[in-house]
């Protein structure tokens, strides 16, 4: 028989055997297998002794992308840390791996850490490094970061930036949005002797013909047939999603021929961008018969063509093709969102398709099918029912991030302001200050400072004000609000230990937090099942909480249905409940779901408020009846309702959109008259058509406000308006924006004055 220590020691064997005796393929392999993440990190880590390993990147790319994936950003760190012992780390190539794989794992601080430590251990720093960082600080979407380092950076170094430089920071911009910069690219690699690539080309044109600026990327692509670029596939396939969003199908398909006279085989996103096309167009059977299309060609439907026809099928009300559909999504094994079953399912069970509905399920339990980074699920748990789903969603913030020499400098500032704010937190004056709390939280979490926010909030239990719902409440909402929400649940879990009540409002505090920390993936289990635990009972704030998760998920046939599931439970949605539809159907374009929605609310006798009003207009104006948005203005008004910012700047976007200048300059000058102060969205929303009318006068007028205000103004709209006048000979005008930009404090407008041009 086998003692217990034997087993331990056979088990422990597998990592601690010398590795030279197995071959690379049979250690990758067992890597690939291990299921424990824990394990995982060990076997790596014994398995790096090996020469022959370190030299296997494919097999660092993936193991750091599977704990990245878990969030295990700690064990990614002992990894990869641990290789600086090695001899390697004294080449540049493999210290640029470890520079790239923890940009792609979005720890850049960690990145910028290893080039910079590289001098110190013999390791010249020459373009392959810099690209690496350039990189990494993509991959982390550190955008704002990436021209400064390229600015900065090779002068430090003597580096020279070459083609991959240029590129990658052209790939920056474009992800920012910055698009007049990625454009000003060219012109700068021009002036440096660097010849732009196929692959600068179809960076710019899938960044621009991709957020409908078809015009610009027209420009893009002329400038590419100068060069003598040939375009390839993924040009093609980027032109023709342009000519989808502008609902041109026509031009699509003779784009399409064009790509096969100069044998360019389409692909299925080639196939996707002509069925894009024809949704937004709202032509189901030219749809259907381009789907059919893409079965008969070598490029078999892939999953974001189920994205695309499944909802306006539903739409259509062709339910059967819609059934069909999602066999077929079953039998590929595609990972799709669950919501986008649960439609079909609740559209299936509300034409009496039970049956259909039925074989869904059993796919659904067949299959286990699971969504990515959440725990096991399946479709089969409710016909009616939330299904688990994740969304994770990246905001991009424009804002202007420190230096990279001020980096440890912030560091030090952060950890005196804890050190300042659990020494505060001895008053109680100060303890019940929520503003403090929250200010202190949103800063340190947007500085990634979880650890942080940990310390001055786990301090607050030795108070005796714990006990209290209210105080316990506070932690668990600004923990959610940093998005750490095992925190949060942590605090809902350890109240009754603290003698501290949980009733609804608690509850409604942790599905709060579940919803602002992104947890899409938990919160119907909560909702389901907390409250009969803890004996609480659910009310219209739990409801309206979860209609929100909803909305931002995008299973908005899933949030309608919540108005049944208020009426069952004997409650009445209110403002906040037809507010969250509202907005959430118009955002999303579902337009006559918003008016149907907006019925139902007057027929309960719930007042629309400007909330209500501003989510109809922005809908109204996204579908282009400028008119109609107008007469909604005159109904607000008529009902003494005043419009704010908001409402004027959907009409302002509107008119810009339509490119009617002299309209979006009079809902403009109806902010003044209404005592109203233009705001950031304001001004980035007219400027542009403005310099582009040459009417620069109220052009300088916004901008010099806007930097007053200290609005964030994209650097090379403002440097547009100063060209622009100087051309026109109001160098005065220009001389006051230029220097207006350099006293600017909160950001950096380094702008150019050239009377030559």
């Amino acid at each position: 028989m086998i003692s217990f220590s034997g087993i331990l020691r056979r088990y422990f064997s597998t990592f601690h055997q010398p590795a030279s005796t197995t071959s690379i393929k049979s250690i990758a392999n067992d890597l690939y297998r291990e299921r424990s993440l824990e394990r995982l990190v060990q076997k790596f880590k014994k398995f790096s002794e090996l020469n022959r390993f370190r030299s296997r990147s494919g097999i660092y790319e993936h193991t750091v992308r599977r704990l990245a994936k878990a969030k295990c950003f700690g064990w990614i760190e002992e990894i990869l840390e641990d290789q600086k012992k090695y001899e390697d780390i004294s080449k540049e190539g493999f210290s640029a791996r470890l520079i790239s794989l923890y940009g792609k794992a979005g720890m850049f601080e960690h990145a910028q850490r290893v080039f910079e430590e590289m001098p110190d251990r013999n390791c010249p720093r020459k373009v392959l490094s810099f690209n690496a960082l350039l990189e990494a600080c993509v991959n982390s979407k550190k955008f704002d970061l990436v021209d400064e380092l390229f600015k900065q950076l090779p002068k430090k170094l003597s580096i020279e930036p070459d083609l991959v430089s240029y590129n990658t920071v052209t790939k920056a911009f474009c992800h920012a949005g910055w698009f007049d910069l990625a454009v000003s690219m060219l012109e700068e690699m021009v002036k440096k002797g660097v010849e732009p690539d196929l692959f600068t080309f179809n960076t710019l044109l899938t960044g621009l013909y991709g957020k409908g600026h078809f015009t610009e990327g027209e420009k893009i692509w002329a400038q590419m047939e100068k060069k003598n670029v040939i375009p390839d596939i993924r040009s093609y396939n980027a032109k023709l999603l342009g000519l989808a969003l502008m609902k041109n199908t026509r031009a699509a398909i003779q784009l399409l021929e064009e790509m096969k006279t100069r044998k360019i085989k389409p692909n299925v996103f080639s196939f996707n961008a002509l069925l894009k096309g024809y949704v937004n167009e709202g032509n189901l059977e030219e749809a259907k018969w381009w789907y059919d299309n893409v079965g008969e060609s070598e490029s078999a439907p892939g999953k974001r063509t189920f994205e695309i026809v499944i909802p306006f099928v539903c739409e259509k009300g062709d339910l059967d093709i819609a059934f069909e559909l999602c066999k077929e999504i079953f039998e590929r094994k595609f990972l799709v969102d669950v919501s986008l079953l649960q439609l079909v399912v609740d559209k299936l069970v509300k034409e009496s398709k039970l049956t259909e509905a039925k074989k869904l399920v059993q796919l659904g339990k067949k299959n286990r099918y699971k969504q990515a980074n959440t725990p096991m699920s399946s479709i089969h748990r409710r016909l009616h029912g939330i299904l688990t789903t994740s969304v994770r969603a990246t905001t991009q913030h424009n804002k202007v991030k420190p230096s990279a020499q001020n980096v440890r400098t912030k560091d030090l500032k952060l950890e005196k302001m804890v050190e300042n704010f659990k020494k505060s937190s001895e008053s109680c004056r100060f303890r019940a200050r929520y503003g403090i709390f929250e200010s202190t939280v949103r800063r340190l979490a947007s500085a990634k400072k979880f650890s942080m926010v940990e310390e001055i909030l786990e301090t607050q239990k030795k108070y005796p004000e714990i006990s209290t719902e209210g105080f316990a409440i506070r932690l668990i909402v600004l923990y959610g609000k940093a998005g750490m929400f095992d925190h949060a649940q942590k605090m809902f879990d350890e109240m009754p230990g603290l003698n501290c009540p949980r009733t609804s409002k608690s509850f409604n505090a942790l599905l709060a937090a579940c919803v602002n920390a992104k947890k899409f993936d938990k919160f119907e289990e909560i909702f389901q099942e907390l409250p009969s635990q803890a004996s609480i009972e659910v009310d219209v704030v739990s409801y309206n909480v979860l209609i929100k998760a909803y909305c931002e998920m995008g299973a908005l046939d899933t949030a309608i249905s919540m108005l049944d599931e208020l009426k069952k439970h004997g409650l009445e949605p209110d403002s906040v409940t037809f507010n969250t539809l509202l907005e959430g159907l118009y955002r999303n374009g579902r337009f006559l779901d918003g008016d149907r929605i907006w019925a139902v609310m007057e027929g309960k006798n719930v007042v629309p408020g400007i909330r209500s009003y501003n989510s109809r207009l922005r809908g109204v104006v996204q579908d282009g009846r400028m008119l109609d948005a107008i007469k909604l203005i005159d109904e607000m008004r008529s009902k003494e309702i005043t419009p704010d910012v908001i409402s004027y700047n959907a009409l302002i976007k509107g008119f810009c959109n339509d490119g009617k200048l002299e309209e979006a300059k009079q809902w403009y000058n109806e902010l003044g008259r209404n005592e109203l102060s233009p705001d950031r969205f304001t001004c980035t929303i007219l400027i542009p058509l403005l310099i582009e009318e040459g009417d620069f006068d109220l052009a300088l007028e916004l901008s010099l406000e806007a930097m007053n205000r200290q609005f964030l103004i994209d650097r090379t709209l403002l440097q547009r308006l100063v060209d622009g006048l100087v051309k026109e000979a109001k160098i005065e005008e220009a001389m006051e924006l230029v220097k207006l930009a350099r006293k600017t404090k909160r950001f950096h407008y380094k702008l150019e004055l050239s009377v030559d041009k």
